[in-house]
């Protein structure tokens, strides 16, 4: 299952000391901006959805400012991990 395949990676990183970012804690944080899966009947009749400012249009990919986000989550927890001082993206 994914959850046994989260766990087996997380497992390893301990064992290895590596620092880890779980994707879900990172979404945790945007929760609040992220609407609920819009009504998809609207679209045939030429009506708009909207999947909040994190998703691409097809509600899948992380838009571009998730794309910031995720990295920027990253360097913090390799920040904190490691004791560097990447600094965050501008």
């Amino acid at each position: 299952t994914t959850e046994q395949m989260n766990q087996l990676i997380r497992d390893l990183a301990a064992q290895h000391h590596w620092a880890l970012v779980e994707r879900g804690g990172v979404f945790a944080t945007l929760a609040p901006g992220i609407p609920p899966f819009p009504d998809l009947s609207a679209v045939p009749t030429g009506g708009s959805i909207s999947f909040g400012p994190y998703f691409s249009l097809d509600g899948f990919h992380p838009s571009s400012a998730t794309h910031r986000v995720i990295p920027d989550a990253m360097i913090q927890e390799i920040n904190q991990f490691y004791n560097t001082q990447i600094p965050a993206l501008p």
